[in-house]
């Protein structure tokens, strides 16, 4: 009987709490994310999406608010992101391919905040002002 309950609690788990891989490295992070739109949740809510274009450029949107510009680089075993708000202020993250989708875990954040990026497209972003490094 306690099979079926542990079963049905890993369905529930995010991804980030099941068995997870090393985090991916810079060249496994573009490959996996170069010329995509990720849509990502938090706690099963929208959070945010984010375009990446090819040398690192990046189009990042909270949901509901205006695009924000910006360039991620790796440095160690994370990625982390420059936006044009806060150039000197690095948000570094890891992020893990798993099986229902890219999860990506703020450094020293608990992995109950974890965001997964469930949908991906090929289009990108559409924002309120030109982005002139397109």
């Amino acid at each position: 009987m306690i099979r079926p309950v542990l079963a049905c609690l890993a369905l529930t788990l995010p991804a980030a709490a099941l068995e997870e891989s090393p985090p991916l490295s810079g060249p496994e992070f573009a490959a996996r994310v170069t010329g995509k739109t990720i849509y990502f949740e938090q706690h099963g809510f929208a959070y945010g999406a984010e375009t990446y274009k090819p040398d690192g450029r990046v189009i990042w949107r909270f949901s509901g608010e205006e695009c924000r510009f910006g360039q991620w680089y790796p440095q160690g075993d994370a990625i982390c992101f420059v936006y044009e708000y806060a150039p000197t202020e690095p948000q570094c993250w890891h992020f893990f391919d798993q099986p229902d989708g890219l999860v990506g875990r703020a450094l020293g954040a608990d992995p109950a905040d974890d965001l997964v990026g469930r949908l991906e497209s090929p289009a990108p972003l559409i924002c309120d002002r030109p982005y002139f490094g397109a």
